[in-house]
């Protein structure tokens, strides 16, 4: 669960020059702006990248070698902070801070169902890699809900953790290939306070799967999802994530992760 992929996304860069202060009365440009991306042109010593990706370990089983924009998508399996880094480092840290307080000052009840969408998956995203840069990487199902439970922001005025944006705010059902999340879920009785329900989108959607990465291997890459386009890139999402997983072996089989074939039948 130690590796995060991202996926390069057009037209999107790291901007700076954006005022942190005064996003709060856009809630989906700040959510953007949270997302996870990099600047790898910047401080480049700080990451350890590689070039050939292959997050699902397909490349040899398959009978070809394209696995689409997944191949172009940078893998960050550690990142260090020294002393030439650390300036660098503390400027972001503030700029993010910034953006957190400003989740404060959001009214996210009034947004619209697609601005909800993009919103809410951006900041789940944006909300497990700030989770793992604080409390480590969970080893097992049980210690990622736990951190799911733990890591939370405050979006006006109210608390949302990573679990409450994914199972009460986007609707979603734990995976039937992790039967223990389903088992942690019923124990916990999780049905979110009111004001949380009033966040939430109004119907499930099944290819928001495909958006929510906990950084599991088994996790979608990490991508900017836009109010005005959410849909089409929930739709480019899947196809990424299928191209990228599925196939059909040299021996002739067809591979499919547990994650397609649990999530690709309400999909489709």
């Amino acid at each position: 669960m130690d590796t995060n992929f991202f996926q390069p996304v057009d037209g999107v860069k790291l901007t700076r020059e954006v005022d942190a202060k005064d996003l709060w009365d856009n809630p989906n440009q700040l959510s953007e702006e949270m997302s996870p991306k990099l600047d790898l042109q910047g401080n480049p010593e700080m990451l350890a990248t590689g070039n050939a990706c292959d997050p699902y370990r397909v490349r040899g089983k398959l009978s070809w070698a394209d696995i689409g924009r997944y191949g172009l998508a940078t893998e960050v399996s550690w990142m260090s902070v020294g002393r030439k880094q650390l300036e660098y480092a503390a400027g972001a840290l503030r700029r993010f801070r910034t953006l957190v307080a400003q989740l404060a000052k959001v009214n996210p009840i009034h947004l619209s169902c697609d601005e909800k969408l993009a919103f809410w998956i951006n900041l789940y995203n944006a909300l497990i890699m700030h989770a793992y840069l604080a409390y480590g990487v969970p080893r097992s199902d049980l210690k990622l809900f736990s951190l799911m439970q733990k890591a939370a922001y405050i979006v006006g005025g109210h608390s949302f953790s990573a679990t409450a944006i994914e199972y009460v705010i986007l609707k979603m059902k734990p995976p039937a290939h992790r039967p223990q999340i389903a088992l942690l879920l019923a124990l916990h009785k999780l049905k979110g306070l009111e004001e949380q329900r009033k966040s939430a989108i109004d119907t499930f959607q099944p290819l928001v799967a495909f958006a929510l990465s906990s950084g599991m291997y088994s996790s979608p890459a990490i991508r900017i999802y836009t109010a005005s386009n959410v849909r089409e890139e929930l739709q480019e999402a899947q196809h990424d994530f299928i191209r990228a997983s599925v196939g059909v072996s040299s021996k002739g089989r067809l591979l499919i992760p547990k994650k397609c074939y649990t999530a690709l039948p309400k999909a489709l």
